[in-house]
């Protein structure tokens, strides 16, 4: 404090001149130098204070909001669930694996309610062949294991 009085006096002393002492310009002159420090530490605390109000009144007024929308919201409704899923239609599918060309006709015969035959039943097939149709399997098994099957009713 008593530095600063110092440095006022010391203004006063040198910016003095008799006759030509003009007040308010001395003072003008003396607070660009020095500052205003009474009127900036008040507009500080002021801004500050203002701050700290409006940080509040933010947090208390976004906390209320959270708060509000909790409360009135309803809950999202549920999805809707299926508990079956369509599929498609099976399709029945023939397996064989190193079975002999005699069980592989009995088979098929069985399922299409029909008579296969073939000259000769010592060979062995492995594949799988779709339900689809007898005639398109009759082909791949012929051409396969090198035989001639007939079809009859």
């Amino acid at each position: 404090m008593q530095d600063k009085l110092d440095k006022n006096l010391d203004f006063v002393v040198k910016n003095y001149k008799e006759d030509s002492f003009d007040t308010e310009q001395a003072l003008r002159k003396f607070h660009k130098r020095v500052g205003d420090s009474r009127q900036s530490r008040t507009s500080r605390r002021w801004w500050a204070a203002a701050a700290a109000v409006f940080a509040g009144a933010f947090v208390l007024f976004a906390g209320g909001y959270g708060i509000y929308n909790m409360v009135q919201k309803e809950p999202a409704p549920a999805p809707e669930v299926r508990l079956q899923q369509e599929t498609p239609a099976e399709v029945h599918t023939f397996v064989f694996d190193n079975t002999p060309l005699a069980d592989v006709l009995e088979e098929l015969s069985d399922y299409y309610n029909c008579t296969l035959t073939a000259p000769v039943t010592n060979k062995r097939l492995t594949g799988s062949f779709p339900e689809d149709n007898l005639e398109e399997i009759v082909v791949a098994i012929e051409n396969a294991l090198d035989v001639d099957i007939t079809i009859g009713k």
